[in-house]
């Protein structure tokens, strides 16, 4: 039985594969899978994203294909492909506080009442971010020289 600290010889095979490879490199799974002697199954896919993350690699993932390591090229895509993954999340979360605000606002002290009002501006500025990535990802929007808005203050 292996402890936390111990890796697997499957995500050393796959992070000595992945380390000679060169930013914005595009390894199908067929290549890993190949090159390294780990199945690219569910787990193996496991196994590749532990080495990635020992190796300091950022990636993108092609579903079904394989995945494409950072380059500056990638960086803003990926950016916002992580942006995006949180955005379901965030529209829970921006509900559930906004419910929890209706509900006991007017037994809550001022400062906290203050301080969820702010948290469900947070989620709304998190949720247009996402909306202008999802816009950028489908080609509808530049955002070179977009600026972030500045978050209310209280």
């Amino acid at each position: 039985m292996k402890t936390i600290q111990e890796v697997s010889k499957e995500t050393l095979q796959i992070e000595n594969f992945i380390s000679t490879k060169e930013e914005g490199s595009f390894l199908t799974y067929a290549e890993i899978e190949k090159e390294s002697g780990v199945i690219m199954d569910n787990r193996g896919k496991s196994f590749l994203r532990t080495a990635l993350k020992r190796c300091g690699h950022e990636y993108l993932c092609m579903k079904g294909e394989g995945i494409e390591l950072a380059s500056p090229d990638s960086a803003m895509t990926i950016t916002a492909h992580r942006l995006v993954k949180i955005d379901n999340t965030v529209k829970k979360s921006k509900k559930t506080t906004r419910n929890l605000h209706n509900k006991f606002a007017d037994r809550m002290e001022e400062t906290a009442s203050k301080q969820i009002s702010f948290v469900v501006a947070f989620f709304a500025l998190i949720e247009t971010q996402s909306a202008n990535m999802k816009r950028m990802i489908k080609g509808r929007t530049d955002i070179s020289n977009y600026k972030l808005p500045e978050l209310p203050q209280s």
